[in-house]
């Protein structure tokens, strides 16, 4: 200790350049290391020195994907963050990346800022990373990442029917559960007759026979088919689900194959299934599955309508669903 006292007090400048140089080689080795863990490409991914600045320089376009360029980019401009972020509570802005990876990815992206975080808590400081996205934050539940808070910078004001909040917490019942999710969350020829049944659950006891769940979904599939009107998100959700798989069963000429088409389980098997028979499904009856299968389960301590909301509010998705119901059922 006394040795380096000495050497600083004879060259203070040159002390403080070979410190820095040297935490430069140190930084230079780390990159190198955390660049070929992240590297899935067949090419070198090197580290450069230009102009006093270190570099990380990328293959010609065509030899590394934009998912490879993305995560590798990420990863060293994570890097570049942490050794600039010195305050006792600091914010980390991520913008988009995670729109662009794949599970994988996502999965490893995800990682490393889990360990950016307990690395700062183990050294009594904080980091707060505000995640910019158009991913679902579902996403995004991990231990780490479990006491995010989630904001929505476009959020339409809307809201569920209580009464239909209420049935879908209660679906699984076993008095209810076969008949709810057959006859009134997906098409079928046949009405239903559970009011008694809904009224030991306290629910919405008219509802307990189809025709009258049929006829709540219809009205509000014409206030959001106007789009001065507010609308129930899950309610659209479900009349589009039953909408598609009607308009698929007309297509099927044979008794029989009708039959099995109204007992299968799922929106996405029936569709299979139809296909397989010579029915021609076209691929947006697919695409909307992203709507009509969020849209029948109630997630409890979360923000369930606004990612619901958004995607319907989407200008692509209101022409798809506006297209379908416009189709005739005859």
């Amino acid at each position: 200790m006394i040795q380096i006292i000495n050497l600083y007090r004879d060259d203070k400048s040159n002390f403080e350049k070979a410190c820095k140089y040297k935490i430069y080689e140190l930084d230079k080795e780390n990159y190198k290391s955390i660049l070929k863990g992240f590297n899935s490409s067949w090419r070198d991914i090197r580290l450069k020195e230009s102009r006093n600045q270190l570099i990380v320089e990328f293959p010609e376009f065509h030899y590394i994907s934009n998912g490879e360029r993305d995560i590798l980019t990420f990863i060293a401009l994570l890097h570049q963050a942490k050794r600039s972020l010195k305050r006792h509570s600091n914010i980390l802005i991520i913008d988009e990346i995670f729109d662009y990876l794949d599970d994988a990815n996502l999965i490893a992206v995800q990682y490393d800022i889990t360990q950016f975080i307990e690395e700062y808590t183990r050294r009594g400081r904080r980091i707060y990373p505000l995640i910019l996205t158009h991913l679902n934050p579902d996403y995004f539940r991990n231990f780490t990442f479990s006491k995010q808070r989630i904001y929505y910078l476009e959020k339409r004001e809307l809201s569920v029917n209580k009464h239909l909040i209420k049935l879908l917490n209660n679906r699984e019942e076993p008095s209810i559960e076969n008949d709810v999710s057959k006859y009134l969350f997906h098409f079928h020829t046949s009405c239903i007759n559970k009011r008694v049944e809904f009224k030991a659950l306290s629910l919405k006891e008219t509802w307990g026979e189809g025709y009258n769940f049929d006829g709540f979904i219809d009205r509000e599939v014409l206030k959001y088919l106007n789009p001065e009107a507010d609308y129930d998100p899950f309610a659209i959700c479900c009349a589009i689900r039953k909408k598609i798989e009607k308009l698929i069963y007309d297509k099927i000429a044979d008794v029989n194959h009708k039959t099995r088409f109204l007992d299968i389980h799922t929106t996405r098997k029936k569709l299979d299934f139809a296909e397989s028979i010579g029915v021609i499904v076209p691929e947006a009856y697919y695409l909307l599955g992203i709507i009509y299968n969020d849209g029948m389960h109630w997630k409890k301590s979360q923000d369930n309508i606004s990612p619901i909301a958004a995607k319907l509010e989407n200008l692509t998705i209101r022409y798809l669903i506006k297209d379908i119901f416009d189709q005739s059922t005859a």
